[in-house]
């Protein structure tokens, strides 16, 4: 091999080796820019979790700060719900010995439209039987004037016993028995006022 064949096969063989250097240089700096940029990603990712951290920390706390305060409005409403349940369960037995339908449970509207109709109707009744009292009373206070006009407007019973003398046994147990219904008429609303409040 002459020298000048020698000289060419080196310089070839330098330009490959040169060649070869400068792409493993490129494939170099394109792994150190790709690791550059998934650590920027991976710093970029923990700067978020950390932040997400924080804030849930934060939150974490409010919350703690509330949880009484939520517990006694979690207290508040179960007591309601069971309040609510008790008097469904009361205004439905009451439905069922009304209309008979023992088998049947009520819709929430008719229910309400029926309550609302006995309410309206045990109003009359009440107002029915105070004026009926009322009536009594001035039928009782004019027959014990009518017998005694002394006798003591505070002492009903003893105004009775002067108005015994002046009425027959049936009109005077006509009037005891308007009395006692009156009288009746009178506590059941509120007993059932009592019952449904």
């Amino acid at each position: 091999m002459t020298s000048e064949e020698w000289s060419k096969k080196r310089r070839e063989e330098e330009a490959q080796e040169n060649k070869r250097l400068r792409q493993e240089l490129v494939e170099t700096h394109a792994g150190w820019s790709k690791t550059n940029d998934t650590r920027i990603q991976t710093q970029q990712r923990a700067e978020a979790a950390e932040a997400t951290c924080q804030s849930l920390l934060e939150q974490s706390s409010r919350w703690e700060a509330q949880a009484p305060e939520a517990g006694v409005r979690i207290a508040e409403l179960e007591a309601l719900f069971a309040l609510q349940q008790t008097r469904m369960a009361e205004a439905t037995e009451a439905w069922h010995k009304a209309t008979g339908k023992h088998d049947v449970l009520p819709n929430l509207g008719d229910l309400l439209a029926w309550l609302m109709t006995r309410s309206a109707a045990m109003e009359a009744q009440r107002l029915e039987a105070g004026a009926q009292v009322r009536e009594l009373e001035a039928l009782v206070r004019e027959l014990r004037d009518t017998a005694n006009p002394v006798a003591d407007e505070r002492n009903i019973t003893g105004a009775e016993e002067y108005v015994v003398v002046s009425l027959t046994p049936e009109e005077w147990r006509a009037i005891r028995d308007a009395v006692t219904r009156a009288d009746k008429a009178l506590a059941e609303p509120q007993e059932r006022g009592g019952e449904g409040a």
